[in-house]
């Protein structure tokens, strides 16, 4: 893939996210096309009235075990011809999910908008679903919501 084309896609990414209210650079120190990820973290029921469960940025980098989601990115990106610019990382109750939000060339500009859209306050997106305790892997659309502190939470 062409670098302008790889940078597009990544811009691209970018208002995606922003669209949905994630505004990283207010949290992190972002470079160019550098690729976070969100996790969930649950803060002390001190920091807030309750428990909650938050959506938090971090450097793909901050991640200790990344050299698995590295490869998976690596793959996605090879296999689709796309630009993965966004990971975000999900416990659930049967596995550890990594969903790799990705671009691909048929979102050039004119189709940037798609395949993203809005239901009920829940926005879907495009993404490649990692089961990372059984390694199986699926594309498809996974609804996602942006929570107060910028990171991305999977709700659906």
């Amino acid at each position: 893939m062409k670098k302008e084309v790889y940078e597009e896609l990544t811009r691209i990414g970018e208002r995606r996210l922003a669209k949905m209210g994630a505004n990283f650079s207010d949290y992190l120190q972002v470079e160019p096309g550098e690729i976070l990820l969100s996790k969930k973290r649950i803060l002390p029921p001190q920091c807030i009235r309750g428990v909650s469960e938050l959506g938090i940025a971090y450097h793909l980098f901050e991640l200790p075990n990344r050299n698995n989601i590295e490869r998976l990115i690596k793959e996605t990106e090879e296999s689709y011809n796309c630009r993965v610019y966004h990971v975000v990382i999900s416990k659930t109750a049967f596995s550890t999910l990594a969903d790799l939000l990705f671009v691909s060339e048929e979102d050039l500009p004119e189709n940037e908008a798609t395949p993203m859209y809005i239901n009920n306050d829940v926005y879907y997106v495009l993404s490649n679903c990692c089961n990372l305790t059984t390694g199986e892997q699926e594309i498809g659309e996974i609804g996602v919501i942006v929570d107060a502190y910028g990171g991305i939470v999977r709700c659906q």
